[in-house]
This record gives C-alpha cells, structure tokens and sequence, in this order.
C-alpha cells in the first residue's frame, strides 16, 4: 500500500489522489505497468539485433539453426537483470520472433531487389526439420535458464508516491 512520504500516512488505491488527506502533500503517482513491457520489449529487440548480427558474422556454409537466438535472449537477459518468469519468456520470444522475422526480410528482401525468384536446391533433411521445429520450445529453455543465471536486481525502495515541492498558500486538503 502506498504512504504519504512526508507523515506516512496510508493512502487509498486511487489514480486520481491528489494529496495526502492527512497532511496535504501533493502527491504524484507513478505509472508502473508501461515500464516494464517497454523495458521486456526494448531488451528483446536488442537481443534480435545480436542474434542478426552472429548470424550475418557466421560463415555461410554453417547453419547455426536457433544458436544466434538462444544465445542472444540468454545472454539479454541476463544484461537486463530480469527477475520474473513472466518478463524472461517475453525477451525471449522477441529475440526470437524479431530475430527470425529480421533474417526472413532480409533474405526475402534481397531476392525481391535483385529481381530474382526465390528458388533454391537445398532439400531439408531430418534434422533440418527437427532443428528448426525446436525453436520454440528452445526460446522456452534459453527464457529459463536466462533467469536461472541472472544476477539478482537491487531494489532501489522508492516510494510509489512522489511528492512536488510546491510552495503555495493554503492550508491542509482534506479528501472526502
């Protein structure tokens, strides 16, 4: 529950408070929510860009299937220092649907500007197919065992309400 930070008095769950019924602070509440999706956002697309970066750096004659991904969603998570189930799957599956929809325009794109069709010779074999098939649960594993080696976030104990300094005449606001 959110308390007045000048006499610490309990305030209500109310998005519209404008302050503190006890002293008369103005209080500002802070949006948490869009932050953190933000946040889980911005670090997946991060982790598709080395995910592109490790596989346009690989020599062409090595397939590296969902290395590039699975490294990048770890190795993100753990920079980003996740700490929840919930965010490390949603890095992880944006480094994933980036990294794959990136690599397929780029490829796809190349062929449209040069004219040329998209026709190629290589016939999958067994392993292509299971190799590829094992993305997504591998997004899963790599979302996993991103949070299993994060280091642990040092909570800065903020208070959900902010106070404006503001000097004015009057004297204390009561809230009915």
């Amino acid at each position: 529950m959110p308390r007045c930070p000048r006499c610490g008095t309990p305030l209500p769950k109310d998005e519209n408070l404008r302050f503190c019924p006890n002293c008369g602070t103005r209080i500002k509440f802070r949006p948490v929510g869009m932050n953190l999706v933000m946040k889980d956002l911005s670090a997946g697309v991060f982790g598709a860009l080395i995910s592109v970066m490790i596989f346009i750096l690989s020599p062409p004659e090595v397939n590296l299937y969902f290395l590039p991904s699975f490294a990048s969603a770890i190795f993100v998570i753990y920079i980003y220092k996740v700490q929840e189930i919930k965010d490390a799957l949603i890095v992880a599956f944006t480094v994933y649907l980036f990294a794959n929809g990136i690599l397929g325009g780029l490829v796809l794109g190349t062929f449209a500007m040069a004219g040329e069709p998209y026709n190629t010779h290589w016939i999958p074999q067994i392993h292509d197919v299971i190799l590829y098939s094992f993305e997504p649960v591998s997004a899963l594993i790599a979302g996993y065992v991103g949070l299993r080696i994060s280091p642990a976030r040092v909570e800065e104990r903020a208070p959900i309400a902010a106070t404006e300094r503001e000097e004015r005449l009057g004297g204390v606001v009561y809230a009915s």
